[in-house]
């Protein structure tokens, strides 16, 4: 199945040009990072990378280049179709319920899926969480995932004491087994473990929503593939997870 969360992988490699400073830089194995890209390659049926001695590999991406992990971060401005950046064909973005964006008008979105953000406790607390009195784990403060979490408290009566920041939802994780904190991860982040608790927040607004966006007139020939592959690639019947047409 095509997964999001590997398109960050992806643009490494392809802005490297060598799975193993890809590796380094996102923290994995070299290994890691080829299984993640042979994986993509498969669920896509397209080749990504032709392969070369010395771990030099030449992209053939159906994504252009772009100075920000595409699933992660792909700001506002990285997707203006102006001349600074006319190569960047599509992205993957996201819009977190209380943080609404403004997207520029040559801009088009296509809703691909909504995510429920979930609460992340350790497994071996049997009391339930005074949320206000919790240490938190949240991403960096300029993010929207940050500002979505201050503003969620907020509707609930409280301002969240930050005790550590990763944009790394492993990192997240582990903190919060390690640690006791808490912390709010969408869907697509959050894996099987037995050390964590993971429970949705009784907000409405505890949402995200991941959309496919493109420069409003596209001549690119691949867009319509990668739309039609994005969309038949989206989970069905897994909890936490609402494909949108």
């Amino acid at each position: 199945m095509y997964k999001p969360q590997r398109l960050p992988t992806f643009q490494a490699v392809h802005r490297t040009r060598s799975f193993a400073i890809a590796a380094r830089e996102l923290d994995y194995t070299a290994s890691a990072v080829s299984q993640q890209i042979a994986a993509l390659e498969e669920s896509t049926g397209l080749v990504l990378f032709e392969r070369e001695a010395r771990d030099r590999d030449r992209g053939r991406a159906p994504l252009r280049r772009t100075d920000q992990p595409i699933a992660c971060q792909c700001r506002r401005s990285r997707l203006r179709g102006s001349p600074a950046r006319p190569r960047l064909d599509a992205g993957l973005v996201y819009e977190y319920g209380l943080c609404p964006r403004r997207w520029p008008e040559d801009i088009s979105r296509k809703p691909l899926l909504r995510e429920d953000l979930l609460l992340l406790r350790p497994a071996e607390h049997d009391e339930p969480v005074r949320l206000a009195d919790a240490l938190w784990i949240t991403s960096r403060a300029d993010t929207a995932g940050a500002q979505s979490l201050s503003r969620l408290c907020a509707a609930a009566g409280f301002s969240p004491t930050i005790a550590f920041r990763s944009n790394n939802y492993d990192v997240v994780r582990e903190l919060v087994v390690a640690t006791g904190a808490v912390a709010v991860v969408p869907a697509l982040a959050q894996v099987p473990d037995e050390r964590v608790k993971a429970v949705p927040p009784t907000q409405e607004s505890a949402h995200r929503t991941v959309f496919v966006a493109h420069r409003t007139g596209s001549s690119n020939l691949m867009l319509d593939e990668f739309l039609t592959s994005a969309h038949r690639s989206l989970p069905s019947g897994t909890d936490h997870l609402t494909p949108l047409s």
